[in-house]
This record gives C-alpha cells, structure tokens and sequence, in this order.
C-alpha cells in the first residue's frame, strides 16, 4: 500500500517501499527521505506512526530559497555571488525562477537552468568553443556551492572546438552547429568514419504540423468571438426553483440556455485575449544572439494570413508559399513557431523580463503565455480564474465573482433584518395606536351617555 501511495505523489521508481522482518525499508537513491511522526486517526499511516509529508522531492521553480530544500542546506539570510565577474545579490524571500532569469538575462554569459527530471542545476556558457569558460564564487552564504559543487572534472566540462573535414577540408568552428554555403551542419559524436550525404529535407510532416495548429488556432479564436458576439435575451432571466417546478424538463434547459447566452458578450477580457493571440500571430521574433535584430521570417512572409474582416482574425494557408518556405528555410520556419526564450515563464516576472521573454519566444511560446495568463490553473490562477473561478482550484471559492455574492448576500441579510425591524416598529406603534382609538372610543361613549341624560 505505502509503495502504491509513493509511485502516486513521486512517481514510479523513485521511491522503493521493501519489508525485512517487522521493518519497513525505504529507498530513493541520490535524495533524502523525510518522514514524520503521525497524528493517530489523521490518515492511512497513523497506524504506523509515519507519515509521508513531501508531494514530491523535486525544487519548485516559484518557490524562494527559505522554502526549497537544497541537497546541501542554505546559510545565511542573504547571498552574494559572481558568475564570470558578474556580481549577484539576494535575499532569501526571492524566488528561483527569480535568480535564474535575473542571471540568464545579466551580462555574465551563462544560461542556468534547473531540471525536475534530473533533479539538477546546470550553468552553460552562452559562448562556446575553447575560448568559453565559466567562473563562479560565493561571497557570502553559500549559494552557488549548494547548487554546483566546486568547479572541477566531475561536474564541469570545459568547452572545445568542433572540427570535422568536409570534402577533405578541415573546418574548425567553435559551436556544434555551423552553416557552410546554406547547409546547417549539427555535430552529434566524435567519429573517424566518413559519411556520404544526399542533402534533401523531408518537409511534410512539418507542414502537416503546421496545418493542424493553424486549425486549432481558429478553433480557439472562434471560440472566443462566438462568445463575445452570442445574442443576449434580457427577458429571459434565471428561473427560480418554484418557476422550473411548473416547467417541465425540457422547457426549464431551453429557458436557462437562453437566460446564459449573453454572459460574455463584449467582455472586456475576452476582446483582450484574442486582441493579444492575433498580435501574437504578426509579431517578429527576435534573433537570440542580437536582440535588435529578428530572425527575418514572418507568419505571412510563409502563407499564413488572415483572409478579410470579417474572419475576425482566423488564419487561411497559402499551402505552396508554406512548402516553399519550409523547402528553403526549415531551420528558420522552425525558429519561427518554437524558438525558445532562456527567460523563464513566470506571473511575477518583471515588465522588462516578460518583454524580453516575448521578444525571443516563437509563435507558440507566445501563445503559450497569453493562455497561461489568462487560464493557467496553478500559481494562483489566471486572470480569467482569479474573476470567476476553476473548481478543484484555490479560485473556485476565492475570486472576484464568488466575493461579490457573497457581499451582495450580506447586503440582502442586513436588508431582511433592517425591514424586519421597521416592520416590528410599525406593529408597535399600530397596536399602541389602536390601544388609545379604543380608549377614547370609550371615553367619547361615556360622554355622549352622560351629557345626553
């Protein structure tokens, strides 16, 4: 049972559940296991008086440093760092997606990233070759010895220069991937063979790729447009239980339809959103060794366009012009749709980060982080989340909808209780009213009996 929960919340193989005797054995090879003690009665393994507390023993980028659990502790409350000259400063309150953006978009020529399959940091070079090189030091705390070890054989490898003999030239260049007279050579593995190459580039399963994503595109836009345009019946508002009781079933889903079509008509947000994804779609990409320059292709510049006005912003495929590009410029094409930013997605990244971010980012990657935006359901939930909600959420209960009804709710309770008030104040004064009618009833009657004899 224990190994079935572990291979649920770590995943399979890396968490070992094995018994010896009356002992349970566990085991997650290059991590440490925490266990603590039990509460009677709170769950499944109070019995054994464990219980396992980590959903996961992997670092959670949008965690800050007093909250992760390092290999080798962090000390200290803040940390000062150089990375090839670079100086850094942090506290511990900042994240780690912080620190690794704020490093990768600075001037010390590395690119760091942190992986949750290997459960590891690694630091490259943004130049390579023999001459690229990385130096690193803690000046106070111990940040950059917790997460990369000292620099040496074990876990650094110094950059070399690839050379490899083309037509009986020798050709040294100081990356893997090279260009020569318009082909892009990329160098794998260290080999004495020599290899013969009918150079053609098999195109189809990329246009097919693109072909599908530009429907799953429309899709969406169309989607949202159906929603910002639906008609709108003012005069049919939601039924109230004792009206869907004199309805029968069928009549009550055609009166609520009908009281629903509308919601969105003209939202705000969802005009932004398809404003943003169609931006997205004629935006540049910039080149991601010289970012003022981009890497020279365009959505329509390949045969992708919007056909007229009234498509609300669908996309239409020139396929010829689309297999010309990808027959003539793969590489670029591919650029175009994934080329991946080295700044990480994240809601608290600054202005000038998300702006890089979406300068670099191919035409997927932006929409990526325009959806994410508005409907991721982790991180504190998107924007359109945060408005209305996402059940098995944090936002199904908290976001601006549920607040404001449960406001108005208050307000028509302290409304009941004032009206209740006012009621029992008048019933008060009619019933003293009619008191003192009935006394000079009486008197008036005395009156006129004494006076007439």
């Amino acid at each position: 049972d224990i190994q079935q929960m572990a291979d649920t919340v770590f995943g399979i193989n890396k968490l070992s559940v094995n018994t010896q005797g009356d002992k349970i054995l566990m085991n997650a090879s290059g991590s440490t296991i925490y266990l603590n003690q039990g509460v009677s009665g709170s769950d499944a393994f109070a019995g054994t008086g464990f219980t396992l507390t980590n959903k996961t023993n992997r670092l959670d980028a949008n965690a800050t440093l007093e909250q992760s659990a390092f290999v080798t502790s962090l000390t200290g409350n803040n940390f000062v760092f150089n990375i090839n000259g670079e100086r850094f400063e942090f506290a511990k309150d900042t994240t780690i997606a912080t620190i690794m953006n704020t490093i990768n978009n600075s001037n010390a020529g590395v690119n760091i990233n942190y992986s949750s399959i290997t459960d590891k940091f690694t630091m490259t070079s943004k130049s390579t070759g023999a001459s690229s090189g990385i130096a690193i030091s803690d000046e106070t705390g111990n940040f950059l010895s917790s997460i990369m070890g000292t620099l040496d054989s074990s876990n650094y490898t110094k950059g070399t220069d690839a050379s490899v003999y083309i037509d009986g030239e020798k050709v040294t260049r100081s990356s893997n991937t090279f260009m020569i007279d318009g082909i892009t050579y990329a160098l794998k593995e260290n080999s004495s063979d020599t290899f013969k190459m009918n150079i053609t580039a098999d195109t189809n399963a990329a246009f097919n790729n693109i072909k599908i994503f530009i429907s799953d595109y429309n899709d969406i836009i169309d989607m949202i447009n159906s929603k910002i345009s639906e008609e709108r019946y003012k005069d049919f508002l939601p039924l109230t239980d004792e009206q869907k009781s004199s309805l029968s079933e069928t009549e009550a889903t055609k009166w609520q339809d009908k009281a629903k079509s509308g919601l969105l008509k003209n939202d705000s947000y969802l005009q932004q959103i398809a404003s943003s994804l169609r931006e997205a779609m004629y935006s540049t990409v910039a080149d991601l060794n010289d970012n003022s320059k981009t890497i020279g292709l365009t959505m329509s510049g390949i045969g992708i366009s919007t056909s007229d006005f009234t498509s609300k912003g669908k996309l239409t495929v020139d396929e010829q012009k689309l297999k010309d590009a990808l027959a003539n410029n793969l590489d670029g094409v591919m650029k175009l749709f994934t080329q991946r930013s080295d700044k990480f997605y994240s809601p608290d990244n600054t202005d000038a980060i998300r702006q890089e971010r979406t300068k670099e980012s191919g035409i997927l990657y932006k929409i990526s982080d325009i959806l994410d935006d508005s409907a991721r359901t982790t991180l504190g939930g998107g924007t359109l989340l945060k408005i209305a909600g996402y059940k098995g959420t944090s936002t199904d209960t908290e976001n601006i909808i549920s607040k404001s009804i449960d406001s108005y709710s208050k307000k028509l309770d302290s409304l009941l209780e004032s009206l209740t008030k006012e009621e029992n104040r008048y019933f008060t004064q009619f019933a003293a009213m009619e008191k003192y009618i009935s006394q000079m009833n009486q008197q008036s009657a005395w009156l006129s009996q004494n006076l007439g004899s």
